[in-house]
């Protein structure tokens, strides 16, 4: 073979394999709100850190993100069909700063990367992450455009689709291409429970299915808003993040809120409980929030999706949820 031959070689495989010779600090102190900083409390939430990530542009579009304690790592998915490793640098309990560590394309199980509409991944989550052993962690992704659920290594090679419950598996069930499969959550009782973005075609509210088929109904508080992501809360219950873009003078509306899915209630409306409630207008500086994952106890990190634009910024947050 020839030097050219090999450095052809070379480049392709780490065109979608690329792990960092040295992890690459990519946080900066961000500052959130014009009321409220790091250690204060906001309604049921406090504040425990805010970074604005650059330095590499595979930082951008992320849309999902998953904790694995037993590695002390973060992934990330983008909708550019990556997944980034991220080593969060943590002072006295909270957020200082943020590694670059790896970044990889989201492969098939042939290992050809996804191009296009097959790679709009938005939701993340993560299976035997904190069952203490080391490597054998897998992560689940959602796609939206080309609706899917897939089951993938940590490195984003596919190794099988989870077969998704019915009418989500039908791409005609859904309001828009863009409306898909954002907030999943793997549940201790109930299993994988979906909703899409918007509520699907019928229905007047956002549906939450579990993969047995069961149903709930999700609230929606504000005008236009859609479920964007989800996980659990430890003391019971599930905490779903809601994104609704309201006008170009306050464009971005987060709130987060409580839900009991149980047995017992399926096929009900859902009694939401306000957990904070965040509008951009009403100097709170954050952008297009859409990523949630549950750290440990009551902790979360935040991510939003800066469009891949010059006049958005990729926001990590970090917070915990107090009932007083």
């Amino acid at each position: 073979m020839t030097d050219m031959y090999l450095l052809a070689l070379f480049l392709l495989f780490t065109a979608s394999t690329t792990a960092l010779a040295e992890p690459l600090s990519v946080g900066a102190p961000l500052e959130i709100s014009g009321f409220y900083g790091i250690g204060d409390q906001y309604q049921k939430i406090r504040l425990l850190g805010a970074l604005s990530l650059s330095g590499n542009d595979k930082l951008a579009e992320l849309s999902g993100l998953a904790w694995d304690e037993d590695e002390q790592l973060l992934y990330a998915v983008s909708d550019q069909g990556r997944v980034l490793h991220l080593q969060p640098v943590f002072e006295n309990g909270q957020l200082s700063d943020i590694q670059l560590i790896a970044s990889f394309r989201l492969r098939d199980a042939s290992d050809k990367k996804f191009k296009d509409k097959q790679a709009d991944s938005e939701g993340l989550n993560i299976v035997n992450g904190d069952n203490g052993v080391r490597a054998d962690s897998r992560l689940m992704i959602s796609f939206e455009r080309d609706h899917r659920l897939l089951l993938t290594s940590t490195e984003g090679k596919q190794i099988k689709e989870i077969p998704l419950p019915a009418p989500l598996d039908r791409s005609s069930a859904f309001r828009g291409k863009n409306d898909g499969i954002e907030g999943f959550m793997l549940h201790p009782t109930l299993g994988t429970l979906l909703a899409a973005e918007k509520p699907l075609k019928g229905d007047d509210q956002i549906r939450l299915i579990s993969e047995a088929g069961l149903s709930w109904f999700l609230p929606t508080l504000e005008k236009g808003g859609g479920v964007v992501a989800m996980d659990i809360d430890p003391m019971g219950g599930i905490i779903v993040m809601e994104r609704a873009v309201t006008s170009i003078i306050r464009p971005w509306t987060i709130t987060l809120y409580r839900v009991h899915p149980s047995l017992d209630n399926q096929g009900e409306s859902l009694q939401p409980e306000l957990l904070a409630r965040m509008n951009s207008g009403e100097d709170w500086y954050f952008q297009n929030l859409e990523g949630l994952t549950h750290v440990k106890d009551r902790r979360y990190f935040m991510v939003s999706d800066d469009g891949d634009s010059f006049w958005q910024q990729t926001q990590l947050i970090y917070f915990e949820i107090v009932d007083q």
